[in-house]
Parts: structure tokens; C-alpha cells; sequence
């Protein structure tokens, strides 16, 4: 009877400890995403203001704010890159497709960075054909990006009780 009743304790404990260590291992992931997309969200923003700045032929700026948008992405690529082992990616597969949208969108968003900081090169040496050259692919390239986006966000509002307090 003894003998049961620390068997029955031994496997409840067992439970608890395993439950713990899944909730824990969420916790992580959920305070990760919400990591990552603030990168993300900080990117977009230093993008955007660059744009503007190179509108207004303000190069110097510009290319500090690209600069700083594909800072912001490699951040975000490094917290990708630590949650993409975590074994929770082979076992959900929301997860698993969240990742590689995220992937996806960060691979686009940081070429499209690049290649507008390019163009801000370009342009300020006065290479207008070149540079017109490298805002053109960059548009391309933040079109693709804002493609996968979309379809994160989607995946994100289709699955609340995946990501909790998800900004996207």
C-alpha cells in the first residue's frame, strides 16, 4: 500500500513538473514573439522614416534610418534564429508556420532595407539612374515582405489562443 501510494505521488509529481516545464517553455516563446515583433515594428518604423527622408533628399538621415531598420531586422532574425530550435516548432504546427512567415518577411524586409540604402548611396553621389534602380527593386522587395505580413497577422488573429498579446 506504502509502496503504491509513492508510486501514485511519484507520477503526479512527474505531471506537475512536466506541466511546469511546458508552461515555462510558452512563457518563453510568447515573451519571444512579442520580442521579435517589436524589432520588426522598430525596423518598419526606421524604414518608413527613410523613406520620407529620401523623398525630402535628406541622405544623411536616410541612411541612418536604414541603417537602423536593418539593425532592428537582424535582432529580430537573431530571436527567430533561437526560437526556430526550440522543440515546440517541430510540435505545432502554427508555430512552425509563424516562423517561417516571419522568416520570409524579415529575409524580404531586410534585402528591401538594403537595397534602399543603396539607392540613398546612389543618390547622394549623384547616380540617379542607379539609384532610381535600387528604390525600384527595394519597392519590390517590401511588397513581398508585407505579402508574408499579412499573412502572419492572419495566422496570428486566426489562433488568439496561440499568441497571447501578439502586436503585429
Amino acid at each position: 500500500m506504502k509502496k503504491n501510494f509513492l508510486i501514485v505521488c511519484s507520477i503526479i509529481l512527474i505531471g506537475v513538473l512536466a506541466f511546469g516545464f511546458i508552461t515555462t517553455t510558452m512563457n518563453g516563446v510568447n515573451q519571444s514573439i512579442k520580442d521579435l515583433n517589436k524589432e520588426i515594428i522598430d525596423g518598419d518604423e526606421s524604414y518608413n522614416k527613410a523613406v520620407i527622408d529620401l523623398n525630402n533628399e535628406n541622405y544623411d538621415s536616410a541612411a541612418n534610418e536604414l541603417t537602423n531598420s536593418v539593425q532592428s531586422f537582424q535582432r529580430a532574425r537573431d530571436i527567430l534564429n533561437r526560437l526556430d530550435h526550440d522543440d515546440f516548432r517541430l510540435n505545432n504546427q502554427i508555430y512552425a508556420t509563424y516562423l517561417n512567415l516571419t522568416s520570409q518577411e524579415l529575409e524580404y524586409k531586410q534585402n528591401a532595407s538594403t537595397l534602399l540604402l543603396n539607392a540613398t548611396i546612389a543618390l547622394k553621389g549623384g547616380y540617379v539612374s542607379s539609384g532610381n534602380d535600387y528604390i525600384y527593386k527595394a519597392g519590390y522587395a517590401m511588397s513581398d515582405a508585407l505579402n508574408y505580413q499579412y499573412q502572419r497577422a492572419n495566422l496570428v488573429k486566426d489562433n488568439p489562443e496561440k499568441f497571447e498579446n501578439t502586436t503585429l
